[in-house]
């Protein structure tokens, strides 16, 4: 039983490992590791229900996967991620939905939970980088934004600076000045956007899942921008125009790599546990001590 929970954590070790390697490298993450991986979880988790003569590990398999697919695709269709984040997602679910948790909530919860943090941070970190390599183009950007909503942004760098000021009074304070900052980084990251992830391909370089950035519409065939990404029948398309040469190139919206925080997240679970429950216990913990 220990030995096939060690088995299915390496499985998924070195399955999110290539993942993040490849989407570091072609921002694309391979099918057949993704789908290596969610067969390996539930017959894995058969191999657990046969062992311990219960159904409940290979239900609690094709639940996690099943929850965890819904969650991958509402955020595949509204943009968020690509579909090899969310086949991983499923993965996951396939593979630990039996998990012992490591919280308050289940295991699968607090992986899910760890994503978010990891992706934040990997997102804001990636997102900083990008800011200084483009700070020439990105400064005036900000700036119009700053012109734009400065009715909205400058009470939130207020509310960001008294907080912090007033942390050491309240420990809520802390939490109110880290929730404005990152209201007023949404606002920097927008107004980056254009400068540091829109580029310009051939539609002979796209892939499918690739976010176009504007509409293209010649003769019989128009192309509307949608948040799930192109297809490959479009891409075929949109190909045949620029063998045609009637497209040269087409706008694209560059993402930020997410499955390195997949990683993260996944060897942060298992190994330490539940990043928000155990921060959020030290948080409270620290409240009641204060005056």
């Amino acid at each position: 039983m220990l030995q096939t929970n060690l088995t299915l954590f390496a499985i998924a070790l070195a399955g999110t490992a290539i993942g993040a390697y490849t989407d570091l490298k072609t921002k694309l993450v391979p099918d057949w590791s993704n789908y290596f991986m969610l067969i390996a979880g539930l017959f894995g988790n058969t191999i657990i229900s046969l062992l311990e003569k219960s159904f409940w590990p290979i239900i609690f398999s094709l639940i996690g996967a099943g929850a965890f697919f819904g969650i991958g695709y509402l955020l595949y269709i509204t943009g968020v991620w690509g579909g090899g984040d969310a086949k991983l997602l499923a993965a996951f679910g396939a593979l630990f939905g039996p998990a012992a948790p490591v919280a308050a909530w289940p295991f699968l919860a607090s992986l899910w939970l760890n994503i978010l943090v990891f992706g934040a941070i990997f997102g804001i970190g990636g997102m900083l980088i990008l800011l200084v390599k483009n700070r020439a183009s990105v400064l005036p950007a900000i700036k119009q934004e700053f012109k734009k909503n400065g009715l909205l942004i400058y009470p939130i760098v207020g509310t960001m600076v008294i907080t912090g000021i007033l942390y050491p009074i309240k420990a809520v304070f802390g939490l109110v000045a880290i929730l404005a900052g990152l209201v007023f980084l949404l606002f920097v990251f927008k107004a980056a956007e254009s400068s540091c992830l829109i580029k310009t391909v051939k539609p002979s370089s796209l892939v499918e899942g690739d976010w176009i950035a504007e509409q293209v519409n010649i003769e019989n065939f128009a192309f509307i921008s949608k948040k799930s990404g192109i297809t490959k029948a479009e891409i075929a398309k949109l190909v045949e125009l620029e063998k045609s040469d009637k497209l040269k190139e087409v706008k694209i919206k560059d993402g930020i790599p997410y499955v390195p925080a997949f990683l993260a997240a996944l060897i942060t679970t298992v190994i330490y546990g539940d990043l928000f429950y155990k921060t959020m216990m030290l948080f409270f913990s620290h409240a009641v001590a204060l005056p």
